[in-house]
């Protein structure tokens, strides 16, 4: 026994359990089974602690669950009510000092779903804990290792069996890094496009056609084809350009270009202008009315060279026509001069008149390639929203590449958002994005 303290003796004793105590105590009371062996109180333990259990072990069978809850409550509200008092009362200082009463074990009370892991000691007896509950057989579902008790909560991700509306790839066709990465380094090493990494649902979306149309299963499949099958390489580029354009698009580029032809009068040569991304057409015919209007003639002294590596937006670009949602950038009054109606009066097409087209020659061009098909000089290159879709290396190797064809007192346009100041040497600004080749200090 250890040694009193009145410190010990200062610990008041709670004289009366809380309600909620007091219930749980009389419900494990009376729920527990009959013990399966029984070992004698320590003599430690007060009678009055004891007296419980065996009080309830002799109750007559007869009584209803109520009954047996409501006369083991009313035995531990009279304990509790005949506790000594004193006990609380602080112990005078010259009081001899007594060894302290054992104190009674309290009861261990446990959730009814777990089962207890260890022996339960109350009162007088000693009772064993019950087997655990089976563990579900081997190759069991997941759902088969919920307790009964969970069987209508929903389950953990985790745990869910896999189907379509779950799964993270629910594309048709499996589209992997790997796929991706492919595809880019091919458009990259050959047209120099750099897509980003946001840009893999874009290229799936281009490319999953051609899986169909083709038959395959597999991007890989697809790439393997690519890799033999010419025509379909040209699809693939085709698919994977941007051929966003309109008529007359950043007007002021126009307004300049026309400024330069009127200055430039009289000519002892054409005016050579090169268009790099001529796409469905719409940026070259723009050039072709403006030398048109600049000169006051449908024979303006203007030789055009409209160039693309889609073959695609070439063939559309030489026929030259387009429905009127497309026509947003034309007015009224060169609508009537520049383009015929294909449907009569109230036509919804429209088609260049052949003056234009007189004036350009489209051909394909790939700006990576290191010979161009071009002979002569440039007094204006118009290279629009095209370097956007280079890397910096790429785009100096372009702009390099220009100073071989454009006069030396040319003009390179570029598109709003481009910027070529990383290549000062070569060109300089001139403002509203037009550069003209840097000077040489002497």
């Amino acid at each position: 026994m250890g040694k009193w303290s009145a410190s010990q003796a200062e610990r008041p004793r709670p004289l009366i359990r809380s309600v909620e105590e007091s219930l749980a105590l009389a419900a494990a009371r009376v729920q527990r089974p009959a013990p399966v062996e029984e070992a004698p109180v320590s003599a430690a333990v007060p009678a009055a602690e004891s007296s419980a259990p065996r009080a309830q072990a002799d109750a007559p069978k007869s009584k209803s669950f109520s009954e047996q809850v409501a006369a083991v409550l009313a035995g531990i509200l009279v304990q509790e009510k005949d506790a000594p008092k004193e006990a609380s009362k602080e112990a005078p200082k010259d009081a001899p000092k007594e060894a302290p009463k054992a104190a009674a074990p309290q009861p261990v009370h446990t959730p009814a779903a777990s089962a207890p892991k260890a022996p339960i000691h109350f009162g007088s007896t000693q009772r064993k804990a019950p087997p655990p509950p089976p563990l579900p057989p081997a190759g069991a579902s997941p759902a088969s290792r919920i307790p009964a008790s969970r069987a209508d909560e929903p389950l953990p991700l985790a745990m869910r069996p896999v189907s379509a509306s779950n799964k993270l790839n629910t594309r048709e066709f499996v589209f992997t890094i790997e796929d991706y990465e492919n595809i880019r380094r091919r458009i990259y090493d050959f047209a120099g496009i750099a897509l980003a990494s946001s840009k893999q649902d874009m290229v799936y979306g281009r490319l999953v056609k051609r899986l169909r149309e083709r038959r395959l299963k597999t991007f890989r499949e697809y790439l393997e084809l690519i890799d033999r099958d010419g025509a379909e390489w040209e699809v693939f580029v085709n698919a994977l350009t941007t051929n966003l354009t309109s008529f007359f698009r950043e007007a002021h580029h126009f307004e300049l270009l026309a400024h330069r032809l009127r200055m430039s009068q009289p000519l002892t040569r054409p005016f050579r202008i090169w268009c790099c991304a001529a796409s469905t057409g719409e940026e070259p015919y723009s050039l072709a009315i403006t030398a048109c209007e600049a000169f006051g003639s449908l024979h303006p002294p203007v030789e055009i060279v409209a160039s693309d590596i889609n073959t695609q937006v070439l063939i559309d670009a030489r026929e030259g026509v387009y429905s009127s949602d497309r026509m947003t950038g034309i007015s009224e009054g060169r609508l009537r001069k520049f383009f015929q109606p294909m449907d009569g009066e109230h036509s919804s097409r429209w088609k260049v008149i052949p003056e234009l087209q007189q004036m350009i020659r489209f051909c394909r061009i790939n700006l990576l390639d290191a010979n161009w098909p071009l002979q002569g000089h440039f007094d204006a290159i118009f290279c629009r929203n095209v370097m956007i879709y280079f890397d910096r290396e790429t785009q100096r190797t372009i702009l390099q590449r220009f100073l071989r064809v454009l006069e030396a007192d040319g003009e390179l346009y570029a598109g709003h958002s481009e910027s070529f100041l990383h290549a000062s040497d070569l060109f300089t600004s001139a403002g509203k994005t037009v550069y003209r080749i840097t000077r040489k200090k002497k």
